[in-house]
């Protein structure tokens, strides 16, 4: 698949970056009744979950609506939590228990008029752990990379995750092969800056 090899060339390029230390996000204690606590983490893990979804289901549009529902179901129950961490935890198993429940019932669907068993079966903790690192880690990876200037934006994905040529994108962009090269160099620069953060855990990854 297109998006996979899109997304291994971006953990390949970003493990190479050198190694820094891990920053450890303050602790809030917070309801998500509460309209701007509930806006913010829409905004912050929406996408970020629904990658995480696409590791089990297949169609985007049902990793949407997943998704979608997890958070309405959130605003329905009166729940509060000591921090960001505990809360970022209960969504990414909340999506996830409800992806193992989707599937069961579409593989119940299909097979009811058979004699077979489910066949859906749970991972293991530490594989689901790696998954939801795996989720947020590309998330904050590419909105990093949409936060760049258009220009750096377009040079960057076309060379590093499209994996075409300096000549063929300046064809592209109707600008100079020098100047594809100078929007990489300050891509890269940037997302060196703003991710230096997450080297040790984009590492651990790539093994």
């Amino acid at each position: 698949m297109k998006i996979l090899k899109k997304i291994l060339r971006l953990f390949e390029f970003f493990n190479n970056f050198a190694l820094a230390n891990t920053t450890i996000m303050p602790s809030l204690s917070f309801n998500f009744k509460d309209k701007d606590i509930f806006e913010r983490q829409f905004g912050d893990f929406y996408q970020p979950l629904c990658r995480f979804a696409s590791r089990f289901l297949k169609d985007e549009v049902d990793c949407e609506d997943l998704v979608q529902d997890v958070f309405v179901k959130m605003l329905d129950k009166d729940l509060s939590f000591e921090d960001e961490q505990h809360a970022r935890h209960y969504l990414y198993m909340t999506v996830y228990h409800d992806c193992i429940s989707w599937l069961r019932k579409r593989e119940h669907q299909e097979h009811e008029r058979l004699d077979h068993p489910n066949t859906v079966q749970l991972k293991a903790k530490e594989e689901v752990d790696i998954e939801i690192m795996r989720a947020e880690i590309l998330g904050k990876i590419l909105h990093a990379i949409e936060s760049l200037s258009e220009g750096q934006r377009l040079a960057f994905v076309r060379s590093y995750m499209e994996g075409k040529k300096n000549e063929e994108i300046a064809e592209e962009m109707q600008v100079s092969v020098n100047t594809v090269k100078v929007h990489k160099q300050r891509a890269k620069m940037k997302l060196r800056a703003e991710l230096k953060d997450l080297y040790p855990m984009i590492a651990l990854l790539m093994i």
